[in-house]
């Protein structure tokens, strides 16, 4: 609480009549947001201390039976050594009667009374007396903060000059008002590290990490990279700063400490400025908190944007499709299990008008197998566990059967987790995206089949003499409900199955390849029915795309297996299309222009492509040999080893393994169940089947490619094109959607990183931290921005925006454009400094020297607006 009478003032002393307009403006909003903070603060603690005096006086006249003023008077009739200090005890016993103190004899006199209860009488005194000072403190904080304010407009505190109020409904609404913990938060942020990521010197891991450890000890896990780009450390836990009334609090002021809130409204505006479109990579590993942060985001333009019903739909399509790619994993709750990319759809005012969803590299095989102390994906669960009586019975769901799927691990609920809430969370965000009736029941239906799928049981059946006769499927009333939702005949659905296998194993191998399938295309569905609902194509101007990789992964206790070499593959491509679009295109200006200069982060890249490479080779690569279900495992590790000798190497004593040098580390992948899981395309025996099925949304959405509509020729264009046969095949395919996407787009990061790998809310592990920090390109990232030359203006431009610094003897008129810049330049920068350069159209400035002409502006204007601001007064 001592904090709390602490609050700055702004710096508005003797320096005001040297103030730029600018700066001006800045210190009026800035006092303007400091005042209501205050007033923020006094409000609640004057509350607080009502409440705590009735507390004391409702305490006094149960303990003694006097009002207040009647016991002050009595207090003041008895002598001075009565007052005696006593720790407090009971007045009365159980039965009415008077307790006894040790070593004493039972109390006769009114003194023995006050003996009891003086001491807690003064020190509940002396705790009002101190709040009642605090108090004081904080209405002369207010009183100054007033008197700034009335030296800046007048006696009027109305707008003056254009100037608007930046609260001006923020103490009318208490349902916006932000806490006394959040108010702390916002004025301690510079007191702890460092805002601005770019203000560290020097720029390496010790310093960005000894920065971050600071902010994140003191509840602050957002540093900024300039405007549009972010910096987060998972603090694994609810902060005041996560809070939807501080998205309203920051909106219209990006000048306040770094939050994801500053991000949203600089992306926005930055749109606004330059009209260029912007995609925002979230980087880190599994359970940094890219999704939270995404969703944070959407928070922000919910409170900000005109149309908060469109923000309010993309959100509910993002718990749709959270419930289709999230599940528990060893790092999270809810953790992702694919890639995906969001492209926000803006309008020429920058509201948000639609959105639309990419999907990559799901990780089905989840669906029949879980690691240990993991579950599958949560609309399972919902619909299992969230369903009622009625839609059990008519979704075939047998009352005293588990889901074999569900349960084979022994994880079926998650603490915390409500799936009946959660279910009829789903089918409100369904509603609210106006899916029908009947594509609500269908839904409903397929996971209701992927569920019974897994309760099937295959065993031989042997004939009278003891010999094989086949394999049968079972138990009937679950080959009947799968039947059911299939509309198919059971014999047909039975034979279906057990086609083609020789043994119960492989045939339950089958079934699970049509139940990752099935679930596969029913998820693909979800997304383009969220696509067709919400995508905008007639008001869109600029898009924001928020590409979320899956995240790097490696399980050192469970093994790694396709779906790491997945994950792992689709980040190291996203991050090296995030990496490219910086440093290459930067690099390719550079050429354009005749510029000497380079991003001098061409070795990070490179190794990125390199890696990325080795998947994607025509006939010998990763993806290639994955796809070929002829190879057994080790001719299949032996294949991928000859790759690359340099990125790929095996051990002696591990056959079906091999290790590949990710960019984030080694990790070493087990191929034995990869020919198992691999296929992405129903086998002869399941397309007979389906043509067969009754079920029109089979047919017409989930597997259209396979069960054509219509017997017409394939168009010339498309005749040499084939669809995926294979995961690793079918993720590349969606991974070059997303690099198509974000081609036309000025790249921004959020860095997500962990603080620990316990999922603490109060530990910093600096190893860990170390090592995410590196994996996720930050301190190159940060290296770049700091020394590269950046900062490209075109000659024109440049000599319009600081015209204010042209040397005395210079006359522009009788120049050329560039020789303008370089009279500038020459003037205002220090000999030293030679961070900038002249291209063909542009001149090229690193951050540091475009700051200097920027103070240097800045300075000169103050010089302007003194004889105007006193000519004003």
């Amino acid at each position: 609480m001592a904090e709390l009478a602490t609050l700055p003032s702004p710096s508005m002393g003797d320096d005001l009549d040297q103030c730029s307009a600018e700066e001006l403006i800045f210190r009026i909003q800035l006092a303007n947001a400091e005042r209501e903070q205050a007033e923020l603060v006094a409000r609640s603690e004057q509350e607080n201390f009502k409440n705590q005096q009735v507390a004391l006086e409702d305490q006094l006249r149960h303990t003694t039976g006097m009002e207040p003023d009647e016991f002050e008077e009595f207090v003041g009739t008895l002598p001075e050594k009565s007052l005696t200090h006593d720790a407090i005890k009971p007045l009365k016993g159980t039965s009415g009667e008077r307790p006894l103190y040790e070593g004493q004899v039972p109390p006769g006199e009114p003194e023995e009374y006050v003996e009891a209860i003086s001491e807690e009488v003064r020190a509940a005194s002396m705790r009002l007396r101190e709040a009642q000072h605090k108090e004081e403190l904080l209405v002369e904080e207010v009183v100054e903060l007033k008197k700034v304010r009335n030296r800046l407009f007048g006696d009027n505190e109305g707008t003056v000059a254009g100037i608007v109020d930046p609260l001006p409904s923020l103490m009318a609404d208490p349902v916006n008002e932000i806490s006394i913990e959040e108010v702390l938060l916002l004025n301690g942020s510079k007191m702890h590290g460092v805002e601005n990521m770019l203000s560290l010197r020097p720029m390496c891991e010790a310093t960005v990490a000894e920065s971050l450890q600071a902010r994140f000890q003191n509840q602050q896990p957002y540093s900024s990279i300039d405007a549009e780009s972010l910096v987060v450390v998972n603090p694994n836990a609810w902060l005041p700063s996560s809070s939807r009334a501080m998205a309203r609090f920051y909106n219209g002021k990006p000048f306040l400490a770094p939050h994801v809130n500053s991000q949203a409204q600089a992306l926005v505006s930055g749109i606004g400025s330059d009209g260029r479109n912007r995609s925002l990579f979230l980087r880190g590993e599994s359970g940094a908190g890219k999704s939270t942060a995404f969703n944070h985001l959407l928070d922000f333009f919910e409170m900000s944007m005109a149309n908060p019903e469109r923000v309010q739909q993309v959100k509910h399509a993002q718990k749709v499709l959270s419930a289709f790619t999230n599940c528990m994993s060893g790092n999270a709750d809810s953790s992702s299990r694919a890639s995906t990319s969001v492209e926000l759809q803006l309008d020429g005012a920058q509201q948000l008008v639609g959105a639309s969803w990419t999907l990559a590299g799901l990780e089905v095989s989840r669906v029949t197998e879980c690691y240990e102390g993991e579950r599958s994906f949560h609309v399972l669960y919902y619909v299992a566990n969230g369903t009622s009586p009625p839609e059990q019975e008519a979704l075939h769901f047998h009352p005293d059967e588990n889901f074999e799927w569900l349960t084979q691990n022994g994880v079926h609920r998650v603490p915390g987790l409500d799936d009946e809430a959660a279910y009829h969370e789903l089918k409100q965000s369904l509603l609210s995206l106006e899916f029908s009736a009947k594509e609500r029941a269908y839904l409903l239906r397929m996971v209701s089949l992927v569920l019974n799928l897994g309760n099937l049981k295959f065993s031989k059946i042997k004939s009278a003499t003891g010999s094989s006769g086949g394999i049968s499927v079972g138990p009937t009333h679950t080959l009947e409900g799968v039947a059911t939702m299939l509309r198919c005949d059971v014999p047909a659905v039975a034979d279906a199955l057990i086609e083609g296998f020789s043994d119960p194993i492989s045939a339950s191998r089958g079934r699970d390849a049509f139940g990752r399938l099935l679930y596969s295309r029913l998820t693909n569905w979800v997304v383009k029915r969220l696509n067709a609902a919400l995508s905008c194509q007639d008001q869109v101007v600029n898009v924001i795309v928020a590409v979320d990789a899956a995240g790097f992964e490696c399980s050192s206790s469970a093994g790694n297996g396709m779906d790491q070499l997945m994950r792992n593959y689709a980040t190291e491509r996203i991050s090296s299309l995030g990496e490219e679009l910086v440093y290459t295109r930067i690099d390719s200006d550079f050429a354009k222009e005749g510029v000497d200069g380079s991003s001098n982060c061409a070795t990070r890249l490179d190794h990125a492509k390199q890696v990325v490479e080795l998947f994607e080779r025509e006939e010998s690569g990763i993806i290639a040999l994955c796809a070929n279900t002829e190879l057994a495992p080790i001719q299949l590790v032996s294949a991928v080893a000859k790759i690359s000798p340099t990125h790929i190497y095996t051990t002696k004593g591990k056959p079906n393994s091999f290790t590949l040098r990710h960019t984030s580390g080694d990790v070493t992948y087990d191929v034995t169940n990869f020919r198992k899981i691999s296929a992405c395309a129903p086998n002869e025996s399941i397309i007979s089947m389906l043509k067969r099925s009754l079920c029109a949304f089979i047919k017409n959405e989930l597997f259209s490619t396979e069960l054509p509509v219509s017997d017409e020729a394939t168009p010339a264009i498309f005749a040499r094109w084939k669809p995926p046969t294979s995961l690793m095949q079918n993720l590349k395919f969606q991974l070059d959607s997303i690099s198509r996407m974000v081609q036309l787009t000025e790249p921004r990061f959020t860095f997500c990183i962990r603080p620990n790998e316990t999922v603490r809310p109060d530990e910093f592990n600096l190893m860990v931290v170390v090592r995410e920090i590196r994996a996720c390109g930050l301190i190159k990232y940060l290296d770049f921005l700091a020394n590269a030359l950046i900062w490209r203006v075109p000659f024109e431009e440049f000599a319009t925006q600081f015209h204010a610094l042209y040397p005395e003897e210079h006359n522009p008129t009788e120049h050329d454009a560039r020789a303008n810049c370089e009279s500038i330049l020459t003037s205002q920068l220090p000999p030293a400094a030679s961070a900038f350069s002249f291209g063909k159209t542009r001149v090229y400035l690193a951050r540091q020297e475009y700051q200097i002409l920027s103070a240097n502006l800045l300075q000169v204007q103050a010089a302007y607006a003194c004889p105007l601001q006193a000519l004003a007064r």
